[in-house]
């Protein structure tokens, strides 16, 4: 989604925010599992998430939930000691959580028949995060973001044990 800090640019990830909305909408099924992954460039960190913009996120996608948002990991950290490439891009910039997978479980089919399996998230974990060792550059990142690693079950639906 759009970047920046200015309201110019808050403008357009709303408007993002909501094109996304019509988008999952038209393209999802209540009936299926939808993940929803990517750099939003909303700052989901825990300190700013009532202040900011991550309200609109999470009104907009409010049958979403964030995967990320218990651990609270920075996945933008641009100062030269959390991830020199983004330092690069942005120096001083904030730490900031603005990758995301939001996941939606399927709900039951309004025809009353239950899946036969159900897909359910197991975990998520901070990736690529450390440095690593590049023949010719030294250390350097993956990318100036972390990544999010999530794992999902897939099984029998609750209470079909």
């Amino acid at each position: 989604m759009q970047s920046g800090y200015g309201t110019g640019a808050r403008r357009v990830r709303a408007r993002q925010l909501a094109e996304l909305r019509a988008l999952l909408d038209e393209v999802g099924s209540a009936e299926r599992p939808f993940i929803l992954c990517g750099d939003l460039n909303i700052d989901g960190l825990e300190p700013v998430r009532a202040a900011g913009e991550y309200e609109a996120l999470r009104e907009q996608l409010s049958d979403f939930d964030d995967l990320g948002g218990p651990t609270d990991d920075a996945t933008f950290h641009p100062d030269p000691a959390g991830n020199e490439l983004a330092h690069r891009f942005e120096p001083g910039g904030p730490r900031q959580r603005i990758d995301y997978v939001l996941f939606r479980a399927a709900r039951p089919s309004t025809t009353g028949r239950a899946a036969s399996h159900e897909v359910r998230p197991a975990g998520c974990e901070l990736a690529l995060h450390l440095p690593f060792d590049h023949p010719q550059k030294g250390k350097t990142f993956a990318s100036d973001h972390f990544a999010l690693r999530v794992t999902f079950e897939h099984g029998p639906p609750s209470g079909d044990d």
